[in-house]
């Protein structure tokens, strides 16, 4: 019975340094607050001290109502699925977090027409 207790000792020691050893990985989890639908309001230049807004003059109004928008669904624990709306184009793709807190999107697809400027500020 000795001989089995150290076994299972050991058994268990493997599984909680595996288990935990997931945990302790250099990735970032998606705040639960991003997922959802996101419309861009403003795009702001920090280094000029500007900021552009939706006119009627730089955006088309009956495409999307003139918007640029993102949605995050389908989230795993790092990472998920992402859409995008600019003015007349799209976007999906996949999207996680990298190590230094920044969305990293990837493996998508965009369509490419015409855009007014609010469309191609994005």
């Amino acid at each position: 019975m000795n001989n089995l207790t150290t076994t299972l000792k050991a058994l268990l020691l493997i599984f909680v340094t595996y288990h935990f050893s997931g945990c302790t990985k250099n990735e970032n989890l998606v705040p639960p607050n991003m997922i959802g639908s996101w419309k861009v309001v403003s795009f702001d230049d920090n280094v000029n001290s500007t900021k552009i807004l939706k006119t009627d003059t730089n955006t088309w109004i009956e495409f999307n109502n003139g918007d640029n928008t993102m949605s995050f669904s389908k989230p795993t624990s790092t990472g998920g699925d992402v859409s995008v709306k600019n003015v007349t184009n799209g976007f999906v793709g996949k999207f996680v977090i990298s190590p230094d807190n920044k969305i990293v999107i990837k493996d998508g697809v965009w369509t490419d027409i015409n855009e007014p400027e609010w469309g191609r500020l994005f």
